[in-house]
């Protein structure tokens, strides 16, 4: 089992293999799903996630960031599990529904400049699989 994966949830595939880079040179396994709906399912069978990565508006007609959060908030607080909403959606329209509950927001065109401060300091030291 590996003991050092990274969920991303991201439907735009150039923002995901940002994301994979990143992670990746972190030493960290990743995994994508395309669409909550999706992510929920991999969230379920990989019990050894340490952190979601997650679009806010992936377009489609399935669930979006703040749904899937829903979903899955119980099984994230109970592992202690980190999870970051990246969006270009206007900040405040994210922020009403994470703020309360303390999770980090990414805005897409600041991903390269805030992901080290956001996500660095969320990250426990890999694990050597």
């Amino acid at each position: 089992m590996c003991m050092n994966r990274v969920l991303i949830v991201e439907d735009d595939d150039a923002v995901a293999l940002i994301l994979e880079k990143r992670m990746q040179q972190r030493k960290f396994t990743t995994i994508r799903a395309h669409d909550a709906k999706q992510a929920v399912e991999m969230f379920r069978n990989h019990p050894d996630i340490v952190l979601v990565l997650s679009d806010y508006d992936m377009g489609g007609i399935h669930l979006n960031g703040d749904a899937l959060y829903d979903a899955i908030r119980e099984d994230l607080k109970s592992r202690e599990i980190p999870f970051v909403v990246i969006s270009a959606v206007q900040p405040q329209i994210v922020a009403e529904k994470f703020n309360a509950y303390k999770v980090p927001i990414i805005e897409k065109w600041k991903l390269n400049k805030e992901f080290d401060l956001v996500v660095s300091p969320l990250l426990k030291k890999p694990v050597d699989a």
